[in-house]
């Protein structure tokens, strides 16, 4: 029996065509937020935090009222910011205990709306996180924030969509999708044809190549 061996542009041009076929189906999954945590995963997550982030929240807040707004806190920037070392020592033990990224407590001019959002994880095309909120009045309530999604929403005058799903009281799950990542998405899905219809284009000729050449001078004499 004859054993069939594939010449090297043979070879290179499937390993090519095998990697453009795996970005393709990875493409939309890495840019548009497919691999942020799924709902239960977080669901869990907040449940055996709630008292830590509880502790955030009234903490920044005591903060906010003797007049020290320091914006968003992070386990990176923490020690730059201006709080006091047993203040740093108590956040860092709480952000790691809640397994957050970074945090920021606010409210409206009057003082009336507590506003808090705890980052969990990101991605080039979104977030997902913890959000305290007293009154709602922004985004898009929903069962499920899982799945790959394109942001659509008021394209025009917002970088972002927020989609909340419920937890409890005035707690919410919240996912964020950046606009730029359906743009990102298109782009990179576009070179991405390009490539694949290249590599396509060089297995056919490689192919088509040897056949003619092994046919003209035999198998015999055709180094491989």
């Amino acid at each position: 029996m004859r054993r069939i061996r594939p010449n090297l542009p043979t070879l290179v041009s499937l390993v090519v065509l095998g990697l453009m076929l795996l970005g393709w189906w990875q493409s939309d999954r890495l840019i548009t937020g497919d691999t942020l945590p799924k709902d239960a995963e977080l669901i869990r997550r907040f449940r055996e935090s709630h008292a830590s982030l509880e502790r955030l929240l009234e903490s920044e807040m005591d903060e906010r009222i003797h007049g020290y707004v320091r914006g968003t806190v992070s386990l990176t920037n923490l020690d730059k910011k201006n709080y006091s070392p047993d203040r740093k020592r108590e956040y860092r033990i709480l952000m790691q205990r809640a397994a957050i990224k970074s945090f920021w407590v606010g409210s409206d001019q009057l003082g009336n709306n507590r506003v808090a959002y705890f980052e969990v994880e990101s991605t080039v095309g979104g977030s997902k996180g913890f959000v305290y909120t007293e009154d709602l009045r922004h985004g898009e309530i929903v069962s499920s924030l899982d799945g790959a999604y394109t942001c659509v929403y008021k394209i025009s005058t917002e970088p972002f969509c927020n989609r909340f799903m419920p937890l409890e009281g005035s707690w919410w799950l919240i996912r964020t999708d950046f606009v730029h990542a359906t743009t990102t998405n298109l782009g990179v899905r576009g070179l991405l044809i390009f490539v694949l219809a290249f590599a396509v284009g060089a297995l056919l000729v490689s192919g088509t190549v040897y056949f003619m050449v092994r046919r003209r001078v035999g198998p015999q004499r055709l180094k491989l």
